[in-house]
């Protein structure tokens, strides 16, 4: 089988051209660049870059945006033109008394007026002439390749009302309003003429609303869950499905929502999701107690969910995982991710679980059905998607309340995982870098490496967005 996955590999990598889909603005976008960015072809979002052992590169990011006229530290100018050699993509203010000045020199060869910034697209050098401001028209002229081309057009998406859909006797807890932490969700709208906003969204019990283009049915027949999945929240566009369930109330364990397509969905830390029409999303709701297995290693929770995805497609497509919650086909296409987010009350232990994947959308990059139609197979129904998924999971669950269930799970996992004695760095608080080699995860999902001392250590993720596995952190107890 790894030999046909490659071959598909290389032929899909071969019709199609992966570029960064990241851009990053440095500063909080006063001035809407988002309304101009194409956001079906690029997460836009903000960051600072604070992280000293993270530097940004290439492959990850697009373009880099800032519009403050100070003088930046020398840390980050240091970090932004090594991207830029590196042929990356920069918009900035070039001050005479910053390190930037000594690349004028490189700008003034093409362009003798290059004093106020430097520009870089597709290898080609842009003059700015009498600009004075870098705002969204400057971008949208110097910068087409990064615009959506509606530019007469908001790309403002109307939210939709939503729909639930049960086998569980679940009414008493969804027969008044629930107000969450951004959203105020009505069960009993009165009309199907009420519109959804940023803090309200109306839900309808009736199946055959048109807010739901979900098939029931088709669903139905391919879940063969307990809890997990069997009530279910549809909606066509929403900010994000944690929305639904992030707030003071947990509604109910296994409640699921699916969405059609997100405006602001999220990822890992303070990174976004792009989320076009056809990704495959969905949040959920689990609430265990605390001397269960699932609440003693609540942190192998996001292992478990990533590797659902995987193991419940393996008959259609080998895919991979990268610690510690991307899901990627090769070792180079990331196909979906998952977050978590939790809380603990008393001796409960809830969870607000997302995960999006990359199953039927055309852009911005590779998607499921991409692959199977390299293969040809037909593709996959996002209902028969999601009752595998959860039916997958819900199985591991069950599996981890065994008594070999753990060892059989972690076995499992690493039959997936792309990091077989990969080669990393680790760094101590002081700041020592210590090679190693990775060995595998243990039983609460931390990495495991083995230094060259030959001892072994767990280590976490630092800061770095884009790659959890460069900048290890060792933890102090062990230093």
């Amino acid at each position: 089988m790894a030999t046909n996955q490659n071959h598909v590999i290389n032929t899909v990598t071969h019709k199609q051209n992966f570029l960064p889909i990241n851009i990053v603005l440095l500063e909080t976008d006063n001035n809407d660049f988002t309304s101009v960015l194409d956001q079906d072809k690029y997460t836009v979002y903000q960051d600072s870059f604070e992280d000293k052992h993270y530097a940004p590169g290439i492959q990850e990011i697009a373009l880099i945006i800032s519009v403050s006229e100070s003088v930046m530290s020398t840390a980050m100018c240091s970090k932004l033109l090594n991207y830029f050699r590196n042929g990356g993509n920069v918009l900035c203010h070039v001050k005479d008394d910053s390190i930037f000045s000594s690349i004028r020199g490189i700008c003034s060869r093409k362009f003798q007026d290059y004093q106020q910034f430097w520009i870089k697209q597709s290898s080609q050098w842009i003059s700015p002439n009498d600009v004075k401001k870098i705002d969204k028209c400057f971008i949208q002229s110097h910068f087409s390749t990064f615009c959506t081309n509606n530019f007469g057009h908001s790309q403002k998406i109307e939210l939709t009302a939503g729909c639930i859909y049960t086998n569980e006797n679940i009414n008493k807890v969804l027969d008044v309003n629930i107000q969450q932490s951004k959203l105020l969700l009505n069960f009993n709208p009165s009309s199907e003429k009420e519109v959804a906003t940023n803090e309200y969204l109306p839900i309808y019990h009736n199946a055959g609303t048109k807010n739901s283009c979900f098939n029931w049915e088709k669903y139905q027949g391919q879940l063969s869950t307990k809890f997990l999945g069997q009530s279910l929240i549809h909606i066509r566009v929403v900010n994000s499905t944690f929305d639904l369930l992030e707030g003071p109330k947990f509604i109910s364990h296994g409640l699921a929502v699916i969405a059609d397509r997100q405006i602001n969905g999220r990822g890992r830390g303070q990174n976004s999701w792009i989320s076009p029409e056809g990704c495959a999303m969905t949040s959920f709701q689990l609430q265990y107690t605390l001397s269960s297995k699932q609440g003693q290693y609540s942190s192998l929770l996001q292992h478990l969910v990533s590797l659902s995805v995987v193991h419940a497609l393996k008959d259609l497509c080998e895919l991979s995982l990268k610690w510690p919650n991307d899901i990627y086909y090769g070792p180079n296409i990331k196909m979906g991710g998952v977050v978590i987010l939790s809380s603990v009350f008393r001796e409960k232990i809830s969870f607000n679980i997302g995960v999006g994947f990359n199953l039927a959308n055309a852009k911005p990059t590779l998607s499921f059905n991409d692959l199977l139609n390299t293969q040809g197979i037909a593709p996959l129904d996002s209902e028969i998607y999601f009752a595998n998924i959860f039916n997958c999971l819900e199985m591991f669950l069950e599996m981890m309340e065994t008594e070999k269930g753990l060892d059989d799970i972690l076995k499992l996992y690493h039959q997936y995982w792309l990091h077989e004695n990969q080669k990393v760095t680790v760094i101590t608080e002081n700041n020592d870098k210590i090679a190693g080699n990775v060995k595998c995860i243990d039983e609460h999902g931390f990495l495991v490496v083995k230094l060259l001392s030959g001892d072994e250590t767990p280590v976490q993720p630092g800061n770095n967005s884009f790659d959890m596995m460069k900048g290890l952190i060792m933890p102090k107890k062990f230093k």
